[in-house]
């Protein structure tokens, strides 16, 4: 939640390579932040900087790799450590002001260390003066979460352990007088229901957890969300394919808009928050023209959690027969039903016999919303059986509250 109490239900898009494409067109970096505002994301995930990805420049005009301009002077492959470029710093000012007047909260990773990127050497003067310049600079945007690195484990595997990055967080910690969310995304490799010293040290985990099936995304945020008590975000979890086929990355969870749409609100359902990638967006290849299909299913998730208490729901999968279940017990359920159906078996009998229910149905695929008020009768077995007032049998999110 924000400081004031008001909720707040994370819900990211990533773009590393956001910067260069501000260096390069501001009114392209615009009609990006408007497509992705329209889409209902309120958190882009992003690198202060990367260098090179994935992508052929030679091949299409919207590689943004490497760079227009350096963070440091000198260039990524000659760099001077300890004089940095303005003019970089600059241009990133003014894309995290244009940000924070769209209400777009920053997840800001602070390195990569697979996007060819010249760093300092570690524990060095200049590495030091890297991590206390940004954070002073920057600390005074209030849409701001810090990030150590993305994909961090490939600290622990270039140092030998996590000494390196748990002295990155309590520098951040001591430089940032305004106390932001502190995280390091994925701090160890395979990392399936476990939870490391550095996820014990961050404010919320962030995860990159590849699964590629509805259930095991499920089963996965639960395990997280009973081993510790704080937020979940698994950040890296299935790529839409882009409307063209642009070289890029492919991988193992790269799949259609439905299927990486399932996963999503798997991962919400098991109490998680998860971050979206567009094959065509994500690296340093950024192109949104035509627009993706999953793009507007994300709106109508976001639209569909505003009257959602998501905070006090736990896991409950046991009282449904069919999907997964959220539950505030005897007052509010959330039900996800990923297969094509046409009823849902819940047991509420902690609403009470007779007590009126309010139903609200959506098909996550075509946003069809459908509102039904029914009555907890007296259930003569475990479930009480929900018809479906949708017009198709697509995999649907119910919201459940006593009337």
């Amino acid at each position: 939640m924000f400081e004031d109490k008001t909720p707040f239900f994370y819900l990211a898009f990533e773009c590393d390579w956001l910067f260069a494409l501000y260096q390069s067109s501001i009114k392209k970096f615009k009609q990006l932040v408007t497509r992705i505002k329209k889409s209902g994301f309120n958190t882009i995930v992003t690198n202060l900087y990367a260098h090179q990805g994935f992508s052929d420049s030679r091949r299409t005009t919207d590689v943004f790799a490497p760079p227009k301009y350096f963070l440091y002077q000198g260039t990524n492959a000659k760099p001077n450590f300890a004089r940095f470029n303005l003019k970089f710093f600059h241009y990133f000012d003014q894309m995290l002001s244009y940000l924070w007047q769209h209400d777009l909260i920053v997840h800001l990773m602070l390195q990569v260390q697979n996007k060819k990127v010249n760093w300092p050497a570690r524990n060095s003067k200049e590495d030091r003066l890297f991590w206390q310049y940004v954070v002073a600079r920057y600390q005074g945007f209030s849409n701001i979460i810090w990030d150590i690195s993305k994909e961090s484990y490939n600290l622990y595997r270039e140092t030998g352990s996590h000494d390196y990055v748990l002295e990155r967080i309590d520098l951040i910690r001591s430089v940032d007088k305004f106390k932001h969310l502190v995280t390091a995304h994925d701090p160890e490799p395979d990392s399936v229901s476990q939870i490391s010293i550095v996820d014990k040290k961050v404010d919320f985990i962030a995860d990159q957890i590849h699964l590629g099936e509805v259930k095991a995304y499920n089963y996965e945020a639960i395990s997280k969300w009973r081993l510790i008590e704080k937020p979940y975000v698994n950040i890296e979890y299935g790529y839409e394919y882009g409307v063209e086929p642009i070289k890029t990355y492919i991988g193992p969870t790269t799949a259609c808009w439905k299927e990486i749409l399932k996963w999503t609100y798997a991962i919400i359902l098991g109490g998680g928050y998860c971050c979206y990638y567009y094959s065509n967006t994500s690296w340093d290849l950024i192109k949104f023209i035509p627009e993706p299909p999953g793009w507007s299913r994300y709106r109508y998730l976001r639209d569909f959690w505003q009257e959602i208490d998501f905070n006090s729901l736990v896991p409950a999968n046991e009282l449904v027969k069919e999907g997964f279940c959220l539950a505030n017990y005897g007052k509010e359920y959330l039900i996800f039903l990923p297969e094509e159906v046409k009823k849902l078996e819940v047991n509420l009998a902690a609403l009470g016999e007779g007590s009126l229910i309010f139903c609200h149905w959506m098909d996550i695929f075509k946003g069809e919303k459908r509102t039904v008020i029914t009555r907890r009768f007296a259930q003569s077995g475990l479930f009480q059986q929900l018809n479906s007032p949708l017009a198709e049998s697509n995999p649907c999110i119910v919201h459940l509250r006593k009337n």
